[in-house]
């Protein structure tokens, strides 16, 4: 992820004892969400991922993949930036700059909102919902 999530203190306390115990003292805000998002009790990744970043607040764009899906969000600061958009080829792609599809000479669809979640597979990006509903 670029940024921060803050108050990662809620979501350790969250965590299995034996996770807990593995994690340690200082760890950065990747390594407790990371372990946070893989102890969740929740089969379907979708709502898993939806589910997590509801716990989570911050300035951050983050990227998640999952199986055969990539997530892409961004918090609801809205200070971070994540571009999404096309290659030559059709093919969608997600920065956080837009030189990054001008390098490559793609194309800029848009750029995230806050709050906003969408899920990419099958080179296909399907707006999931926000995940901050409340803080639109």
């Amino acid at each position: 992820h670029n940024g921060e999530f803050v108050a990662t203190d809620t979501l350790r306390e969250q965590l299995p004892e034996a996770i807990k115990k593995i994690i340690p003292q200082g760890a950065s805000d990747s390594v407790i969400f990371s372990h946070f998002l893989a102890s969740l009790d929740i089969e379907d990744p979708d709502e898993r991922v939806e589910y997590a970043l509801s716990q989570v607040t911050g300035a951050y764009s983050v990227a998640i993949g999952i199986n055969d899906a990539l997530y892409v969000s961004k918090g609801e600061l809205n200070i971070r930036p994540l571009c999404y958009g096309t290659d030559q080829d059709g093919n969608f792609m997600v920065a956080s700059e837009t030189v990054a599809f001008d390098r490559i000479n793609g194309t800029v669809d848009g750029e995230l909102r806050r709050g906003e979640l969408r899920r990419i597979a099958e080179n296909r990006s399907i707006r999931r919902r926000y995940a901050y509903p409340w803080r639109r």
